[in-house]
């Protein structure tokens, strides 16, 4: 395996492994040294995404036609305004590019206790990446992308310098069984168990039990409302957002040294604590996405700047001029947006300080910073879990299990203490903010616990309690 390359491998049999059924995926190697899986290219993969880039492309097609004909007509549009269509036929040539490689691609997974290499081959190029396995990271699924607003999933492997993604366009069985073969391999057990009643929590929107109108009782909500209507007197109840108990804390000891190297603490006393980081940890994951926003940010400048400059000096600048500059001022902001997200991307940090007094927490640059605070006498809890703004749908499996985060929680109020750090960095993180509240004399949780329901109750109805409960004691036959 070491003399040749992966690509160079004959797929073998899977030996006797159970596969979900009609699955193409073999086995190449499994033992107590490594793991190959290959999973080969599948005719039916892709197919919705591309024919729904096809019919995507024919709409833009027709549009453009009709623009690019009115053109040489008299009052036709002007020549700019084919630039708002580019964006369209970029997305549309994108859908059609990615279903072309979920249904041409071959894919090779080695995995080492300590690394893996994933081997890609695509209309005869190969692309090979190899990362450093994060200790104590399991594979999992996270969310590629939406698909009629259903998440598609990807097998991710965390590690360095960036996490190796594949088999999106698989079945879910399938990547579930991939997802479970590599863990069994590393010897780890996911703590993302959704029977597990030690739960993070989650925004959900959630329906009141009575009616605040009439205060009768409303009906069991049958799937996802998020209105419904009583039925004693047909006022319209909205659902609350809230936090619901989804996904479970992650309560495994770090493992390692502390990461300095990502990870910088400036002060640490009896009485003090200070550190910081960057938003990525990763050099290759800062840079890509600072270049992608740099990309939108100037594709998008460049657009809106067009009808700003047009606006300005095409023509003589009058009252309808104000009024075109005032609807382009959003436009402007999202441009401007864009770039302040690629500056905070690339060169972005978080600052956490703890005292007796407080904890703070701010992320910026420079002085341009966002801060966010309460009093370390309210901390009850410091866990790692999934952080809550990342819930985008209520699924029974966690999907989003690679944003593990170390929170620190004040009651219902949390301020998350790590970026996109690995979770073993992130439990680390955890690990230190406790041991520090523990040594300025304040005891905290390292987990959530369940959701507790309660009923507000009278003194009225405790009086009428305690009346029943005298009447069964004078009525019993030992008296």
């Amino acid at each position: 395996m070491d003399d040749e390359p992966l690509s160079s491998q004959k797929p073998a049999s899977a030996g006797g492994a159970s596969l979900p059924e009609g699955s193409t995926i073999e086995v190449l190697e499994d033992s107590s040294e490594r793991l190959v899986l290959f999973i080969p290219a599948g005719p039916k993969r892709g197919w919705e995404l591309g024919c729904f880039g096809v019919i995507w492309i024919t709409i833009v097609s027709v549009i453009t036609a009709v623009f690019v004909s009115g053109m040489n007509k008299p009052g036709g549009p002007d020549r700019t305004v084919i630039l708002f269509l580019v964006p369209f036929w970029l997305v549309g040539l994108g859908m059609l590019y990615f279903a072309l490689r979920m249904r041409h691609t071959r894919t090779l997974i080695l995995v080492e206790a300590t690394r893996a290499v994933l081997q890609q081959t695509f209309l005869g190029r190969t692309k090979t990446r190899e990362a450093a396995l994060s200790p104590g990271e399991p594979a999992t699924l996270v969310e590629s992308y939406r698909q009629n607003d259903v998440p598609i999933d990807s097998v991710c492997l965390r590690g360095e310098p960036r996490p190796l993604k594949f088999a999106t366009p698989l079945e879910p069985a399938e990547k579930n069984w991939i997802v479970d073969r590599i863990n069994t391999f590393l010897r780890i057990t996911p703590t993302d168990d959704p029977g597990n009643p030690l739960a993070g929590p989650m925004p959900g929107y959630l329906l009141p039990d009575k009616c605040p109108a009439c205060g009768g009782e409303l009906p069991a909500a049958d799937g996802d409302l998020r209105e419904t209507t009583c039925p004693f007197c047909n006022e319209v109840v909205k659902a609350e957002l809230k936090l619901v108990q989804t996904g479970p804390s992650d309560t495994q000891a770090a493992v390692g040294d502390f990461p300095a190297d990502r990870i910088a603490v400036v002060d640490q006393t009896p009485d003090r604590l200070e550190f910081t980081m960057r938003v990525f940890e990763s050099g290759a994951m800062r840079r890509g996405a600072a270049t992608v926003f740099v990309v939108l940010a100037l594709f998008w400048n460049s657009f809106v700047g067009v009808f700003v400059w047009a606006t300005i000096f095409g023509a003589r600048f009058n009252a309808g001029s104000l009024i075109m500059l005032v609807f382009l001022l959003p436009f402007v902001a999202v441009g401007v947006a864009l770039a302040g997200v690629a500056l905070f991307v690339l060169a972005g940090r978080l600052k956490v300080q703890l005292d007796r007094d407080s904890l703070r927490a701010s992320w910026g640059i420079g002085p341009l910073r966002y801060t966010k605070s309460f009093a370390t006498e309210a901390i009850t809890r410091v866990t790692v879990e999934n952080s809550p703004m990342a819930a985008r749908s209520q699924r029974p499996r966690t999907a989003d299990a690679d944003t593990k985060t170390a929170i620190v929680w004040a009651g219902d109020k949390w301020i998350p203490v790590t970026m996109l750090q690995g979770v073993n960095d992130c439990r680390h993180v955890a690990e230190l903010v406790r041991r520090q509240l523990a040594d300025m004399g304040f005891r905290v949780e390292d987990r959530r616990t369940p959701v507790v329901m309660t009923t507000t109750i009278d003194d009225e109805d405790l009086d009428d309690e305690d009346e029943d409960e005298d009447e069964s004691i004078d009525q019993s036959p030992d008296n």
